[in-house]
């Protein structure tokens, strides 16, 4: 993919540095209050 040996660890410093705030944002932005969002999992993973 062209990304560097590096990536592995870029990416989850990265994914680290989110936070609770810039997911929200993000959650308001793409998912209006008609979406609908569907889980698809093993019975084992659904509480």
């Amino acid at each position: 993919m062209g990304l560097g040996s590096e990536f592995d660890d870029v990416i989850i410093e990265k994914i680290k540095k989110v936070t609770a705030q810039q997911i929200q944002e993000a959650a308001n932005k793409y998912f209006s209050k008609n979406s609908v969002i569907s889980i698809l999992a093993p019975q084992k993973y659904l509480i």
